[in-house]
């Protein structure tokens, strides 16, 4: 069985819609790669023994790709773009920005 897919026009005006929220922001590539592998794994090692877990976190964070890349666009400018899409969209303005609450992650001692 092969599939098939359409493409239709509420789907492209929602995905549209979802980037428009992010207009301004700097486009990013996030790469993975192989090519260190050994130098990550001795960073790991290292990071588990408590040695230059900050450099080893950033490093996988930011050079490998792990996670989205940090919004460099205001608050302020996130919240009207937003609403920009709102207005064209027919839906009711926000007032504020809303963000999820974030929570704290707990320090592990060692026994």
């Amino acid at each position: 069985m092969k599939l098939q897919f359409k493409e239709q026009q509420f789907q492209v005006d929602a995905v549209n819609a979802i980037v428009d929220c992010f207009q301004g922001q700097e486009k990013g590539g996030g790469h993975f790669t192989l090519e260190r592998s050994k130098q990550l794994m001795q960073k790991a090692k290292q990071a588990a023994a408590g040695v230059n877990t900050l450099q080893f976190t950033e490093e996988v964070d930011e050079n490998i790709g792990y996670r989205n890349k940090l919004l460099k666009i205001t608050d302020s400018q996130l919240l009207q773009n937003i609403q920009k899409v709102q207005q064209q969209n027919d839906i009711r303005e926000s007032e504020v920005l809303e963000k999820p609450k974030v929570q704290k992650k707990e320090k592990m001692k060692k026994v």
